[in-house]
């Protein structure tokens, strides 16, 4: 019974994390298209001003990048202690599927960090 209660505390901890990273990434993905979408530069807007917007998105998104790739570090490691202990694929796959939804995560975040510096530096 402990067992599960200890899954189901972990899933929802993920559940939670997860749902937290999406609403800062989609708010950042908003930021972002609003500034492509948004005429600031053919309106004449000084280039400070849009600029200023880019860098205000970029800050939070870091910070989410960097606390994101401590949790793939910590993932890495419990994946290693398994197959280091021979655990079964039981044990094996939710920490599995867990890794394999932090990278995908993780590209999504390098891709609007990489959209921000593309809109920068052009």
């Amino acid at each position: 019974m402990d067992a599960l209660r200890l899954r189901l505390a972990s899933a929802l901890e993920w559940i939670v994390a997860a749902a937290f990273l999406a609403a800062t990434l989609g708010v950042a993905s908003l930021i972002l298209h609003d500034i492509r979408a948004t005429p600031v530069r053919a309106s004449g807007a000084p280039e400070s001003a849009w600029k200023e917007r880019l860098e205000r998105a970029r800050g939070p998104i870091e910070r989410k990048r960097d606390a994101h790739e401590a949790g793939l570090q910590e993932l890495s490691a419990r994946w290693d202690a398994l197959l280091d202990a021979r655990a079964g694929i039981v044990e094996r796959r939710p920490v599995l599927d867990a890794l394999r939804e932090r990278v995908l995560e993780r590209n999504y975040i390098n891709n609007l960090l990489a959209g921000i510096e593309r809109e920068l530096s052009s």
